[in-house]
């Protein structure tokens, strides 16, 4: 016999309280909401690396603040392929700026 460890949910880093979709008891690992930065060389956070998980709740509250402030969060449409959908609904000018080439493209 092989003990296996499998992650059976989550817990807010906001509120603290269980990510897991449903109140009767059953675990369901992949309700969660997940904030990730990583900062890059000359920003102000000089190659660090953020996470938080969020419950359903605390991610309403967290998108709420966000729309308080004049931002938007995407809601995408491609549940199979998030980064395929990131780049199909995203505008240039408005969710990105190309500021120089990158190292490596050519013409």
């Amino acid at each position: 016999m092989v003990r296996e460890q499998h992650v059976v949910g989550w817990k807010c880093d906001i509120c603290g309280k269980s990510c897991n979709a449903s109140e009767d008891g059953r675990y369901e690992a992949h309700e969660r909401a997940y904030l990730f930065a990583r900062w890059g060389y000359y920003s102000r956070k000089d190659m660090q690396i953020h996470e938080c998980d969020m419950c359903e709740d605390c991610y309403d509250r967290v998108m709420e603040y966000i729309e308080t402030l004049g931002g938007k969060v995407r809601i995408l449409a491609d549940h199979f392929d998030p980064q395929r959908a990131m780049r199909n609904n995203k505008e240039e000018g408005v969710d990105y700026v190309i500021v120089g080439e990158l190292p490596g493209d050519t013409d």
